[in-house]
């Protein structure tokens, strides 16, 4: 159970998110202060962990408060499944040992994360540990823009620690007078794109030197032709076939490694092909330079196929999600092909006749419906589209309304497999006038079917971001959207006004909460989150409440009584009156043994709440509820007889809990994960041991205990396997 406070006008509801946790060297896409930066969650963490202090809270958790960092995630908004950028107020880390689920999707995107991971799929959450072959898991479909202006220019003196910038151009230290200078700015115009996507695909850097080489003489030369503009030296040799151009400068050379290699591994060609990477900084050039740099790779490591599609080749994985980025941020939503050779993985990043279009190539392409290698983007048909294609058609003018007409558009949605493409909705909405459809088909995400799911031995560090608002962000191989859901988000959603969330278990200081001047003097003071939302008003929601430090409860008081201000005590004694729209929602465990870290509620602070919802079981012993019954059954597609003996066994276990016999009563998420493998084909019985039997405890008699009850309700059989799932009415 978990009981909500609330103050004034305020209310709600349900239980708080789950924890997730990805593993260590997981791609993710980030903004850190504006600049965009493709790393892993690994590097992202011990970055921040030197530019801010890392507390180490109960359950071994490492955490970084993100305050002085603007750090931002792609997340998904579950109410339109749109994607956007979201900042992540906190960051933090666990130790892991055990086995994590590796889960890989039709279009080959991959993430691995611990058994407890929140997974989002298109009917409801699942655990990691839940998550089957043929389960539907959103993927980025395309990357949210970046505000602010293009980057057109870098500075090499910026890129490359320990150069120097003299009148002639950019050296490094030592024996600066015999070295090549290179240009103090580059322009990232679309002609030095296509050089840089060229040397990420066919370059490397040597001693002193880089190189590209290529079997076409033409590219080579036109290489050549953009260096020499730049002033740097060349030279230029035929070798078996190959012509090879090297370009000598010490600081542009640098820029090169450091810009395009993540290892310096050997020196001569192929030998960096697994290191290679593409800069932060290309994520932030225009378009026009994006699509010349993946032209430019393409020139060097791609080709055609059948005259139908579009190849982009890499044996390194993190050059491949890199390129899969920059398509996505231009729209091109491509495929995503492995193949196994001499113990490693190519990839190949697939794109059909309009991402190929884009990139300058005409393609022939495939139609539609012979198109059997996943470059339709399939959505499954909800009852929701029919419903607003058929309001559409109905409000069509008279001579439009024919059973032609409606052959040609509302019934492409009783599709015989239950699956539509992106594409056949964006020409739908155009010909039923629909702007509720084009915002279907324009949606920034994909349910990809999940074709693989794989238990691996695990041990080290695991990742989680706290996400205020959405609690969703993109990692993996490709971007796999994963979440961590809660109502409160919701309410302030629908209402329209902003959230302050702040977790009281990570033992907040004071000081992240109210406020702090940064530096020397009292000129830069920072608003902590409590000030903000004192200031502008919205949700304050203190989540884990009876965690709180009683410092930081007791001057809550003076903002939550009538006075109804704060006051500032490190500010000069500045007093702050509480918006008038700011409102408090506080939601916690009850305090017991079972919830380690809780303990009362200050008695001042819980007087000061206006009342409070105390959440209990819909059924409990003798009481069953219907609707309790009807959710399980409607939500997992199981008979009704099968989730009524789920229930009662529920409403037995919560019983014997409340007494005081039982350590844990099961919520209804437990019922899901429960019927959710019986509907797989387990018996109740078999179901029951992989969740609500080990769920409970860890001590075996326990564990005997919730089994007779189990037995009792169900028998040992549990009625056969449920081969026969009921549909959706």
């Amino acid at each position: 159970m978990r009981a909500l406070y609330y103050f004034k006008q305020c209310a709600l509801i349900g239980p708080s998110g789950t924890g997730k946790s990805v593993c260590q060297g997981e791609p993710v896409f980030v903004l850190v202060d504006g600049k965009p930066k493709l790393t892993t969650v690994d590097t992202l963490f011990d970055e921040l962990s030197r530019r801010h202090p890392v507390r180490l809270e109960e359950g071994q958790w490492e955490t970084i408060v993100l305050n002085g960092v603007d750090l931002r995630v792609v997340s998904i908004d579950r109410l339109s499944d749109g994607v956007s950028w979201k900042r992540a107020h906190a960051m933090a880390r666990s130790v892991h040992k055990g086995d994590v689920i590796e889960v890989t999707t039709s279009r080959n995107r991959t993430i691995m994360a611990t058994p407890e991971h929140s997974f989002i799929t298109d009917e409801n959450e699942v655990k990691a540990r839940h998550v089957k072959v043929g389960t539907r898991i959103p993927i980025m479909r395309r990357v949210p823009k970046i505000e602010g202006a293009p980057l057109t220019e870098v500075a090499v003196a910026d890129l490359v620690p320990g150069a120097k910038l003299t009148e002639k151009g950019v050296v490094m230290e030592g024996r600066e007078t015999v070295q090549i200078p290179a240009p103090p700015r580059i322009a990232l115009d679309e002609e030095f794109s296509w050089f840089f996507g060229f040397f990420v695909a066919e370059g490397y850097v040597g001693k002193g030197f880089a190189s590209v080489y290529n079997k076409d003489a033409q590219l080579i030369e036109r290489c050549d032709r953009l260096v020499s503009s730049m002033g740097l030296a060349t030279s230029t040799r035929v070798q078996r076939g190959l012509t090879e151009l090297r370009v000598f400068s010490k600081a542009f050379v640098s820029m090169l490694s450091l810009a395009t290699v993540s290892r310096r591994v050997g020196a001569g060609k192929g030998s960096q092909a697994r290191y290679k990477r593409i800069p932060g900084f290309a994520f932030a050039m225009p378009d026009a330079s994006k699509i010349a740099f993946l032209r430019g790779f393409l020139d060097g490591d791609g080709w055609e196929e059948e005259g139908s599609e579009l190849l982009l080749s890499t044996s390194n994985r993190d050059l491949a999600n890199g390129i899969i980025i920059l398509c996505e941020q231009l729209d091109i939503f491509p495929t995503v092909r492995t193949k196994k050779t001499k113990g490693a993985t190519n990839y190949s990043v697939v794109m059909a006749r309009d991402g190929a279009a884009k990139l300058g190539v005409r393609l022939g392409g495939l139609r539609n419906a012979t198109d059997h290698r996943r470059h339709v983007e399939m959505v499954r048909v909800t009852p929701e589209m029919l419903a607003i294609a058929k309001r559409a058609y109905s409000r069509l003018p008279p001579e439009l309304r024919t059973k032609r007409y409606h052959k040609k558009t509302v019934s492409y949605f009783y599709s015989s497999t239950g699956m539509i493409g992106l594409r056949t909705i964006a020409r739908l909405a155009s010909d039923l006038w629909s702007p509720e459809l084009k915002g279907m088909a324009e949606t920034g995400v994909l349910w990809d079917e999940v074709k693989r799911v794989e238990r691996v031995g695990y041990d080290g560090w695991v990742y989680d971001f706290q996400v205020p608002g959405t609690e969703t962000f993109a990692a993996g191989f490709g971007g796999v959207l994963t979440h961590n859901t809660h109502i409160v988000y919701l309410v302030a959603k629908i209402a329209g006004i902003p959230l302050w969330e702040i977790n009281c278990g990570l033992q907040t200081s004071v000081y992240d909460m109210f406020g702090r001047f940064v530096g020397l003097g009292k000129d830069n003071w920072i608003d902590g989150l409590i000030v903000s939302w004192c200031r502008q008003g919205g949700i304050l929601y203190l989540d884990e409440a009876n965690m709180m430090k009683q410092d930081v409860a007791t001057r809550l008081n003076p903002i939550l009584d009538t006075r109804g201000h704060l006051v500032l005590n490190e500010k000069d004694n500045e007093m702050i009156p509480r918006n008038p729209f700011g409102y408090v929602i506080i939601s916690m465990n009850p305090y017991s043994s079972e919830f380690a870290g809780t303990k009362p509620l200050n008695a001042a602070f819980r007087r000061r709440m206006s009342g409070w919802v105390d959440f209990d079981y819909l059924s409990v012993g003798a009481k069953i509820s219907q609707r309790e019954v009807s959710l399980l059954s409607e939500r997992v597609k199981i008979p009704r007889d099968v989730a009524e003996k789920i229930v009662r066994v529920a409403a037995e276990i919560r019983k014997r809990y409340k007494s005081g016999d039982l350590p844990y009563g099961p919520s209804v998420g437990d019922l899901v994960n429960w019927a959710t493998l019986v509907a797989d084909g387990l018996t109740p019985m078999a179901a029951a041991e992989e969740t609500i039997i080990s769920l409970t405890s860890d001590d075996a008699e326990i564990q005997r205990t919730v089994r007779r009850i189990v037995d009792m309700v169900v028998g040992s059989g549990g009625g056969g396997k449920v081969v026969e799932k009921t549909e959706a009415p």
